[in-house]
């Protein structure tokens, strides 16, 4: 009974020591799925080495119902795709992140998110020969605070109150932002 005692004090030793060792752990180097008003919306990486961090997200989409095996693709996936004969969908996001306080399992920032959209079409109808291109561009702004798990799979959650398409139709509204992150341990 006591070699029973005896190990399970140690399982537990080690096991508080390797949890105090995880929760001391800085993440600098992060790469997830984002989606955001402000931020953009794709792929994103986040370097946040101390107080000051960056944030910078993609999703380039190009598309064309010319080409047999996009089509294919296509309707593979059931037509989720509205696109007409061609189109491009880029955005891209870079935000700035600042912390201002953290705990063992949670961490509370500011950010500043700025998303720049593009998206092309070109419609063609051949039987009346009528061909026309529309492209729009649309620039998003927007300040606000977020909240992120600190786990090597950390789940954020930003919110704030933002601009958008400063380029065209000017609007105020509120934002809110999402991502999952892996987290890179810095050793």
């Amino acid at each position: 009974m006591k070699k029973l005692i005896l190990i399970f004090n140690l399982f537990l030793f080690v096991f508080q020591v390797n949890a105090q060792d995880l929760a001391a752990r800085k993440y600098i180097h992060q790469i997830g799925l984002h989606a955001g008003f402000s931020t953009g919306t794709g792929l994103s990486y986040r370097y946040w080495p101390k107080k000051i961090g960056v944030q910078a997200t993609i999703l380039p989409i190009k598309f064309s119902k010319d080409k047999s095996d996009l089509t294919g693709a296509n309707e593979f996936i059931g037509g989720i795709f509205p696109f007409d004969e061609y189109q491009e969908f880029i955005s891209m996001g870079l935000t700035g992140l600042i912390k201002f306080n953290e705990t063992k399992n949670l961490q509370f920032f500011g950010y500043w998110g700025n998303h720049y959209l593009i998206t092309l079409e070109k419609d063609y109808n051949y039987d009346l020969v009528y061909h026309e291109n529309k492209e729009e561009k649309k620039y998003n702004t927007a300040l606000g605070v977020g909240f992120a798990t600190k786990s090597p799979v950390s789940i954020n959650l930003m919110i704030g109150y933002g601009a958008y398409d400063i380029l065209g139709d000017f609007n105020l509204l509120p934002t809110a932002e999402f991502g999952i992150y892996y987290c890179f341990p810095n050793h």
